[in-house]
């Protein structure tokens, strides 16, 4: 059964007069803003060196085509610690595009340890 009660009001709409002047104060208050500088994105490998020995492992040997349970055996852990330091490999290295195993063997062989001299 609806009573008027059941209804919520709409809220109280501000004076065409006040909603105007409180647009010039936003506008003049982001006017005097100083802009705030923007980093650089940290390189490929800066955000290498921020991964664990182990993640950096578990990142090569998957680079290299090892699934997740061949991974897990060589290094003595479980397919799921694997998972999860795979995980956070992605996390750490999406900037640079990194989302798949794929994708990390490129950009390793691009950028990383499997880097090759002279292949510029």
């Amino acid at each position: 059964m609806g009573t008027e009660r059941d209804q919520s009001p709409e809220p109280p709409k501000l004076p065409d007069d006040f909603q105007r002047l409180w647009e010039q104060i936003v506008e003049m208050a982001a006017a005097r803003l100083p802009p705030v500088p923007r980093q650089p994105e940290p390189s490929f490998a800066q955000l290498w060196a921020r991964l664990s020995p182990r993640m950096k492992e578990c990142a090569r040997l998957a680079a290299l085509g090892e699934t997740n349970r061949e991974i897990a055996q060589r290094l003595g852990i479980k397919p799921n610690t694997v998972k999860s330091h795979m995980g956070w490999v992605y996390l750490v290295l999406d900037i640079h595009g990194v989302h798949n195993r794929r994708e990390l063997a490129e950009r390793m062989r691009e950028e990383g340890p499997f880097r090759r001299e002279g292949a510029d």
